[in-house]
C-alpha cells in the first residue's frame, strides 16, 4: 500500500517527534511562523505531549511569528535557549549539524534511535 500525501501535523497539539527512517510514514508541519512554510520528514510518530512544550514555544515567542530563516541566522544565546529548553522535553538534543533548517515548528533533533524532527504547533 502506498502513501499518497503526507499525514499533516498542523492541528497537532503538543510536541510531536518524528524519528526519521526511510521505511516510515511521511509527516507534514506547517512551519517558519508567518512565513507559513512547508516541510515533510518520512520516519514514524512520537507524541509527546505537553511536557516541556511552554519552554520550546518560549524560545520562539520573542520572534513574534518571524524567527530567522536559516540555521545562520540563529544566535548562539538562542541557540543555548533551545539547547536548555529540549533538555527539558527528555532524550532529545538539539541537532548541531543541521541547525540550517531550525525555524519555528521545525526542530532538527537527536534521539535515542537517530535524528528526528520535534514539531510544534506554528504562530504563523
Amino acid at each position: 500500500m502506498s502513501q499518497d500525501a503526507p499525514i499533516s501535523l498542523w492541528r497537532a497539539r503538543g510536541l510531536n517527534l518524528v524519528v526519521l527512517s526511510a521505511s516510515g510514514v511521511e509527516y507534514e508541519a506547517i512551519c517558519g511562523g508567518h512565513a507559513g512554510a512547508r516541510r515533510v520528514a518520512r520516519g514514524f510518530l512520537v507524541p509527546l505531549g505537553e511536557d516541556g512544550a511552554a519552554e520550546v514555544r518560549g524560545v520562539f515567542a520573542r520572534f513574534e511569528g518571524w524567527p530567522p530563516e536559516s540555521g545562520a541566522a540563529w544566535k548562539d544565546a538562542d541557540l543555548s535557549s533551545m539547547r536548555g529548553a529540549l533538555a527539558r522535553v527528555g532524550s532529545i538534543a538539539l541537532d548541531e549539524a543541521r541547525v540550517a533548517e531550525l525555524t519555528e515548528g521545525w526542530i532538527p533533533v537527536t534521539t535515542p534511535r537517530g535524528p528526528g524532527v520535534l514539531v510544534t504547533d506554528n504562530a504563523g
